[in-house]
């Protein structure tokens, strides 16, 4: 044939002719297709509900985190409660 001796004179095996050749019986391709279509559908179907999920509970992290610091006590606050502990001491030591 031409391909032998494209192929150096050494004849193709069957299977590689008829597949060289076009003849190959291409069965349930529609079926493995639909399979993989499939099977990719429920895989980002999974990962959508999984990302909604982490943004969800993100959501709610953040919440709780500015909910906290909220009460979080500014530093100017801090400064005056420890001036007015200062001023507690000293008016303590002076009545003693």
């Amino acid at each position: 044939s031409a391909r032998g001796s494209a192929l150096g004179g050494m004849e193709p095996p069957a299977d590689l002719e008829q597949l060289l050749g076009g003849m190959h019986d291409w069965r349930d391709v529609q079926g493995v297709i639909r399979t993989t279509f499939q099977a990719l559908y429920d895989v980002a179907h999974a990962q959508s509900n999984t990302v909604r999920e982490v943004e969800r509970r993100l959501n709610e992290v953040q919440q709780e985190f500015d909910a906290a610091l909220s009460q979080k006590a500014s530093a100017h606050e801090l400064r005056a409660a420890l001036a007015a502990v200062g001023d507690a001491r000293a008016a303590a030591d002076l009545a003693v």
